[in-house]
C-alpha cells in the first residue's frame, strides 16, 4: 500500500473512534430523552440540543484527530527514515577434516 492510502485509512479509523467516543453518547442521550417525553416540542428541543452540542465538540474532535494523525504520520516517517538493520554475517564453514 502507498503512504497516501495508509494515511487515509488512519484518518478514517481516527474519525470512527472519535465519533464513537464523542458523538454517539450525545445522540443516545437525546434519544433517551425523546423516549421519555415523545412530544413534538421535545423532539425539536432535543434535535437543537444535539446540534449545539456537536458544534461545541467539533473543535475538540478536530484537534484530537489532527494530533492522532500527526503522531501516526510521524511514526510512519520514522520507519521510512530508519535504515533496516543489516543481517549478521553467516558464520564461516568449518574446515574439512583430513
Amino acid at each position: 500500500m502507498s503512504l497516501l492510502t495508509d494515511l487515509f485509512d488512519a484518518q478514517l479509523a481516527i474519525l470512527k473512534s472519535d465519533l464513537a467516543a464523542d458523538v454517539v453518547p450525545i445522540i443516545q442521550k437525546a434519544n433517551n430523552l425523546i423516549a421519555a417525553n415523545p412530544t413534538i416540542i421535545n423532539v425539536v428541543a432535543q434535535a437543537q440540543s444535539v446540534q449545539v452540542q456537536l458544534l461545541a465538540e467539533a473543535p475538540q474532535i478536530a484537534q484530537d484527530e489532527i494530533k492522532r494523525l500527526a503522531t501516526w504520520l510521524n511514526n510512519e516517517l520514522q520507519q521510512l527514515a530508519a535504515p533496516p538493520p543489516t543481517p549478521a554475517p553467516a558464520p564461516a564453514p568449518a574446515p574439512a577434516a583430513k
